[in-house]
């Protein structure tokens, strides 16, 4: 015949065992990384890429100014190549910012 102190007993170790096991599993997912962390690291990764490309281009329209006015540094030797630079880097730039911003949205960046 059954003991009932002792079934009793046995269900409370299960119980503690079962609770045991919830804040076990409830302490592993607070400590994964969450989606939305990788995404706003993502972002801000690409949005940082898209200010070296801003730069670089930069970089290149400043020595070829540098080439046009005698400091020969770059291919810029005229004025005509000289404003194509700088319209490419305009629009390199301008399309740099709306990829920044369009990264930022999808990353959660600056959102609460």
């Amino acid at each position: 015949m059954c003991d009932i102190k002792s079934m009793y007993k046995k269900i409370d170790n299960i119980k503690s065992k079962d609770e045991m096991c919830s804040n076990n599993l409830r302490e592993a997912r607070d400590k994964m990384v969450k989606l939305i962390e990788v995404k706003i690291s993502v972002s801000t990764a690409i949005a940082a890429a898209f200010g070296f490309i801003i730069a670089l281009i930069w970089k290149e329209i400043i020595v070829g100014l540098f080439a046009l006015a005698g400091l020969t540094i770059n291919d810029i030797t005229d004025v005509t190549g000289a404003v194509i630079a700088i319209i490419s880097g305009v629009i390199i730039t301008l399309v740099c910012v709306f990829g920044i911003l369009y990264i930022s949205k999808w990353g959660g960046i600056g959102q609460k």
